[in-house]
């Protein structure tokens, strides 16, 4: 008889540690199905949060990195946008010289022709020394420098002044002094249009590449995180229904031993 007590009391012990085992497996199952996220604690998979954790951190920075890029982008816009401006301005300049430039006109005509050449230049100017975004000069010769996490690339680097400083010091009020601006216009031009290709046009290029592969990279890391860390919900369903019903076993199985064991002890103090 006191065999089989001290038997039916291991068992009993037993029954209760997979009792418990059987709660904590319900508690991470239920935790996993509340937050969808299969972490419920780090001790269900050290490696696994560990992985899921530098994935997260690449993922901000790659996140990070795009709007670094589609930021540079919108000032490499502004940039341009005001160097569309002055092409514009550089063509009436134009004008003005080839009109100066003809024979019929009086001085008095060219004087005026003269002021609003004086004026227009001034504009190209002012546009070189203010035009910016969000605080920082674009055509002064600075460059942007876009961070992508991890590394950077530079992007414009224009300086309007310094390149319109020969028209700007042409005289229109002769015939002669037209001609020499006219040549000088034509220069600045084709050096406006030239770098306007080489700094702006292919800053935005590059600049929709990087965004292009960065958006790729986005998504492929986005996807491998919710991998690693995302609630498998029919994995923690059926890992939740199997412990319920083992609970629900191991609870009557702990209750007829605990029946057995006060009718043990009964009859061994009989």
């Amino acid at each position: 008889m006191s065999l089989i007590s001290f038997n039916t009391f291991g068992a009993s012990s037993s029954t209760s540690s997979a009792l418990t085992k059987t709660g904590q497996t319900i508690r991470n199952a239920f935790a996993q199905l509340s937050s969808g996220s299969r972490f419920s604690s780090a001790s269900v998979d050290s490696a696994g949060l560990a992985i899921a954790a530098e994935l997260a951190s690449n993922l901000a920075s790659i996140s990070q990195g795009s709007r670094n890029a589609s930021d540079a982008a919108s000032a490499l816009s502004t940039a341009d946008g005001a160097l569309e401006q002055v092409s514009n301005i550089t063509l009436r300049l134009q004008e003005i010289a080839v009109t100066s430039a003809n024979g019929v006109y009086s001085d008095q005509q060219r004087s005026a022709l003269q002021n609003e050449y004086t004026a227009l230049t001034a504009e190209i100017q002012r546009i070189g020394e203010t035009t910016s975004y969000n605080g920082q000069k674009l055509l002064d010769g600075s460059s942007i420098s876009a961070e992508l996490g991890g590394n950077s690339i530079d992007v414009g680097g224009i300086n309007l002044s310094e390149l319109a400083q020969s028209v700007a010091s042409q005289d229109v009020s002769t015939a002669a002094g037209a001609q020499d601006a006219v040549a000088a216009l034509q220069s600045f031009s084709d050096n406006l249009a030239s770098q306007r290709g080489a700094s702006v046009d292919a800053g935005l290029a590059r600049l929709g590449s990087v965004q292009d592969t960065l958006s790729s990279a986005k998504a492929v890391t986005a996807e491998a995180l919710s991998q690693a860390s995302d609630t498998d919900f029919a994995s923690a369903i059926s890992d939740l229904t199997r412990a319920k019903a083992l609970q629900q076993y191991q609870v009557a199985a702990l209750s007829s031993m605990n029946q057995l064991q006060a009718s043990l002890i009964k009859e061994l103090s009989a």
